[in-house]
């Protein structure tokens, strides 16, 4: 095999039953022991070489230990010939089962040199061991394939390399190489020898005379001249991204895009199929491609709690993949998707996503709509300047028992990173310095439990004027003093005018509209000590 780099076997012919052997697909249920004693489980697309009484060899892989050739051989049997490197790579690597023979195989042999190359094994054994060879070969050969033609421009030759090379001179390198060159005009057409099946491109014949003629030909330029690539806007939003979560206490996550389908059913309304499986029998339940990345983030996170890692906050920026409907076995529509999780409360969770947005496009007006949810119990609906950007939820009762979360609710964010990058491309407007001082209010409320932080804003923002620069959620307080069914909560209030200062008496004023608005929209208290 090193001389001729065609893989022979060699068989005991005493003990081939039947005197003879086939090439064949395995059957079910079909073993083998190789030669290293490894036991091979055959399945039928795996191609074998078998006697009378069933497989011998892994066709290109290995033989068999039961026809191994041994001390007390007399008669060997030779096979050698050209199997198909996929068929080879796959059964090797179903079988993990690598040799010396399919390393070659998967490279593709000279399918012109295996009668040479057996009579040339034939002829070592006989210098080496003695014996001598019997009369006759049998040879299977009911097609050959055809002659592969590669024409190379003379002009592109040029232009690739950058250099003059002779027509003539090109011409002559294809042909002590083997290629059998004829020129037409600014077209060389080559014929592919049989052991070159490395080539088959016009660049494959420009890299042989590049190769020939010298690449120490190819002048060199004391100055180089570099072109500044602009950095991929996508690039730069996602280490954007990835810096600010990293400020928030954040750590990024990578996973494989598949899931296992307990995990998978969790995240449909329908069963698994609407997901896309791969076949690939080495991966016996984890076969589908995810259509969200909270399944896999929810399972690192269940691990970084179990090793006491608290508290964990995770996100990850990856592609999620969703059948096309209709299109049966076609590719899938591939989505970048940003998922933020953490083991703390929902309102923690918004702030960092609304602290995102606005580090990105700090004009972007936020809100969640409530919403039902597969996986969130509640859920809510991203709006970004009115637009869905993707969903939001406290972890779902039913998906905190699959994954055993005992005494955590896990948040979970997933985002449309292509709804972000509109918000990237937009311009930003610079405000000036303000001349004048704020003033800032604190308000303790007390409302109904069932009374959400969103509704909050809107009430506030309902009777806000212009002088209302930020709105800001401080805290939420039960206990002592606060009836049973309510909750105090605190937030900031921080007003300004830009055409002069503000007195108390304004703010008084401003405070007041927003005190009344919050009574009549959630039946809000003002709470005094």
């Amino acid at each position: 095999m090193m001389e001729t780099g065609q893989p022979p076997h060699a068989f005991d012919f005493t003990k081939i039953a039947g005197a003879k052997i086939v090439v064949r697909r395995a059957t079910a249920g079909e073993r083998l022991v190789s030669i290293d004693g490894t036991q091979c489980n055959l399945d039928p697309d795996m191609l074998i070489i078998a006697d009378g009484r069933g497989p011998v060899a892994i066709a290109g892989v290995m033989g068999g230990l039961e026809t191994e050739v041994g001390e007390a051989t007399t008669t060997i049997l030779l096979e050698d010939a050209s199997f198909d490197p996929v068929s080879v790579r796959t059964t090797s690597r179903k079988l993990a089962l690598p040799s010396e023979a399919s390393y070659r195989f998967e490279r593709i042999v000279d399918i012109d040199r295996v009668d040479w190359a057996s009579k040339r094994t034939a002829r070592l054994i006989t210098q080496v061991a003695g014996g001598r060879i019997a009369k006759g070969v049998v040879d299977i050969y009911p097609k050959k394939p055809g002659k592969k033609h590669v024409t190379l421009r003379l002009s592109r030759l040029k232009k690739l390399l950058g250099i003059e090379i002779p027509p003539e001179r090109s011409v002559e390198i294809l042909a002590a190489l083997s290629f059998e060159p004829r020129v037409e005009g600014d077209i060389v057409a080559c014929t592919v020898p049989s052991w070159r099946n490395d080539v088959y491109r016009e660049v494959d014949l420009i890299e042989e005379v590049a190769r020939v003629h010298g690449y120490s030909t190819v002048p060199t330029e004391r100055k180089i001249r570099i072109e500044v690539v602009p950095v991929d806007p996508r690039q730069k939003l996602a280490q954007t991204i990835g810096t600010y979560l990293a400020g928030c206490g954040f750590y990024e996550t990578i996973n494989v895009s598949f899931v296992e389908n307990a995990v998978a059913q969790l995240f449909v309304e329908a069963g698994v199929d609407q997901h896309l499986a791969v076949k690939d029998e080495s991966r016996k339940s984890a076969n589908l491609l995810r259509r969200t990345l909270i399944g896999s983030l929810l399972g690192v996170l269940k691990t970084n709690l179990n090793a006491k890692n608290v508290p964990c906050r995770i996100f990850e920026l990856a592609d999620v993949f969703v059948p096309r409907p209709g299109q049966g076995g076609g590719l899938p529509n591939e989505k970048a998707k940003l998922t933020l999780i953490c083991d703390g409360e929902f309102r923690d969770l918004r702030g960092v996503f609304e602290g995102l947005v606005r580090n990105i496009h700090r004009e972007a007006q936020i809100d969640f709509a409530p919403v039902d949810l597969v996986w969130a119990q509640p859920g809510a609906t991203i709006l970004v300047n009115g637009d869905a950007f993707g969903a939001a939820g406290i972890v779902s009762k039913t998906i905190r028992e699959k994954f055993d979360f005992k005494d955590v609710s896990p948040c979970a964010a997933e985002i449309d990173f292509e709804r972000l990058m509109t918000l990237s491309r937009t311009v930003v407007r610079i405000k000036p310095i303000p001349k004048f001082p704020s003033i800032q209010r604190d308000l303790s409320l007390v409302v109904d439990e069932g009374i959400r932080w969103a509704d909050i804003i809107e009430a506030v923002k309902g009777a806000a004027s212009s002088e209302l620069e930020h709105l800001q959620f401080v805290g939420v307080y039960r206990g002592e003093g606060i009836a049973s069914g309510k909750k105090s909560v605190t937030l900031s209030l921080r007003f300004r005018d830009e055409d002069g200062t503000l007195t108390h008496e304004n703010v008084d004023r401003l405070e007041a509209g927003i005190v009344r608005s919050l009574a009549e929209a959630v039946s809000a208290e003002l709470r005094t000590l």
